[in-house]
């Protein structure tokens, strides 16, 4: 019985591939949201899409097969 407050739900997570640091981020109806943990230097939690944007974060691409 504990009342749900705001908090910021996107996560922006820094990740490395071939070509180079991505910087993602995650919305709660996002495939990888559940497995993402923020824990490295520069990644954090956004509440609104424009801030994450601004910090230079984009989207994550949903996979296809």
């Amino acid at each position: 019985n504990y009342p749900m407050k705001d908090f910021p739900r996107i996560k922006c997570n820094i990740g490395h591939s071939e070509d180079g640091t991505t910087m993602i981020y995650h919305l709660p109806m996002d495939q990888q949201y559940d497995t993402v943990v923020i824990s490295k230097p520069g990644e954090c939690y956004a509440r609104t899409v424009e801030e994450a944007e601004q910090m230079g974060f984009r989207r994550a691409y949903k996979w296809h097969s």
